[in-house]
């Protein structure tokens, strides 16, 4: 009898010792990552950076760390100076945005590649008002009960962050997507359930969104393409999620903007009144034409060219041809956006290009990509004429191999393009290695990861 009890105790303190830990990422291969600060549970402000400190460690050594909020990627970090240590101290910033708790997770990588199971905590994010964390702006104001299914397990969903914050100037007619971070809070994992549209104002909306597959306590990001009314008023749109066999259940997101009365004349102020201050105006413009082509010089005739133009995929890639002197063919993205829903007169202010990295091919570090100007026409339905592409000027960025959101900083681009939109043939995206590939979402693809162009403005 004392054995037993003996034993017990043991287990018991074993399990005590587990859960002391912040967080304990157990991996197979030699790869583990821990979270080292901040503990589990502890409370961060809206607005505020948080250092996230990990410590990894790899048998082969430690190629990178990457950080995710949420569900979204944040950042990765390699050790400085190209080493490769096998224990790698890092640290993080992340900074949040809505209050609610918010899931920090990071994944550790070898220099073969192999990844870490993913080290997680909790973090309860407050207002700067000092007010603690519940569902957010986007939510309804008390807690919805679970829905129990006929399986046993429960249906429920949270709110933890938002793009758009309630009450954002829109000018009439203005397209922009409005994205709700959520959270599957019950038990049942999630499969072919839907966002729906059940009251208020569409804003030409889709009646229902798909929502991906998302296992039990788990997170994701989904996204609703909206248009801004014509006349002037507050306009709210509230969705809900559906399970596959059409129950509504969790909590209520909503998205609410105001379009403003249009502008009348004022006699001019005093001299010595200063002028008032100019509101900026963020607008996202998803991708009217996008394509790809391969990393070849293929000669061929009207109608007879490979067509990748409605792909639900954009694939990048370097290739060479071995020999006594090797020839290096790069492959490219083009993608066009309309720039004519910004009024004239505007002032560009900043603007970035947003692709959603689908999968990869090659290493499994980095490979640098170049956004530039496209310099003549193209078509999705036609490759037999290879749109040609600014050899100078652009930015360029790193891309990983981990599924998210890249973007790139292309407001002089953008600034180009609108000040002359004959001539605005959208952008090319090149580079890498010889042997690499990513591979991008296109608009052809998922309604909730299309390449889509972030401008801010002074109107």
């Amino acid at each position: 009898m004392f054995e037993n009890k003996k034993s017990n105790l043991g287990a018991i303190l074993l399990a005590i010792l587990c859960l002391g830990l912040a967080t304990l990422a157990c991996s197979g291969g030699g790869v583990t990552v821990t979270i080292v600060d901040p503990a589990s549970g502890a409370t961060v402000s809206v607005g505020e950076a948080v250092p996230i400190k990990s410590r990894a460690t790899a048998d082969d050594g430690v190629a990178r760390v990457d950080l995710s909020a949420g569900g979204v990627f944040v950042a990765a970090t390699s050790p400085p100076g190209g080493s490769t240590p096998s224990d790698f101290l890092v640290e993080q910033s992340w900074t949040p945005m809505a209050a609610g708790q918010v899931t920090i997770s990071v994944v550790a990588y070898d220099t073969n590649g192999e990844a870490s199971e993913a080290a997680s905590i909790q973090l309860n994010v407050i207002s700067s008002s000092g007010e603690g964390p519940g569902p957010g702006p986007a939510a309804s104001s008390t807690p919805v009960e679970d829905v129990e299914m006929s399986g046993g397990c429960t249906l429920n969903s949270w709110f933890s962050g938002e793009t758009i914050p309630d009450d954002t100037v829109m000018m009439p007619g203005q397209a922009f997507v409005k994205s709700w971070t959520i959270q599957n809070s019950g038990t049942c994992d999630w499969t072919s359930f839907n966002l729906v549209f059940i009251s208020g104002d569409q804003m030409g909306g889709e009646t229902s969104v798909a929502v991906p597959s998302l296992a039990a306590g788990s997170t994701t990001e989904m996204s609703v393409h909206l248009t801004a009314p014509s006349t002037p008023g507050t306009y709210r749109g509230n969705w809900r999620v559906q399970s596959d066999e059409g129950t509504f259940f969790g909590s209520t997101f909503f998205v609410q903007i105001v379009v403003p009365e249009p502008a009348t004349e004022t006699p001019p102020p005093p001299t010595n009144t200063p002028e008032p201050a100019v509101t900026p105006v963020t607008v996202d413009i998803v991708a009217d034409a996008d394509s790809f082509w391969w990393p070849t010089n293929i000669m061929c005739m009207v109608g007879t060219c490979p067509d990748p133009g409605h792909d639900p995929v954009l694939d990048v890639a370097t290739s060479s041809i071995p020999g006594d002197m090797p020839i290096i063919t790069v492959g490219m993205i083009v993608v066009h956006f309309d720039l004519s829903t910004i009024p004239d007169g505007a002032t560009i202010q900043e603007a970035t290009l947003n692709l959603y990295l689908d999968s990869y091919d090659g290493l499994a570090g980095d490979m640098s990509l170049n956004a530039r100007l496209a310099s003549s026409p193209w078509s999705e339905d036609d490759h037999s004429i290879k749109p040609a592409c600014e050899t100078s000027g652009g930015t360029s960025r790193a891309v990983g191999i981990g599924t998210a959101w890249y973007n790139w900083d292309v407001t002089d681009l953008v600034e180009q393009q609108y000040a002359s939109p004959t001539t605005n043939y959208g952008f090319c995206l090149s580079g890498g290695e010889p042997g690499e590939s990513r591979t991008f979402r296109s608009r052809e693809g998922s309604l909730t990861s299309r390449p889509y162009l972030r401008v801010t403005y002074l109107p």
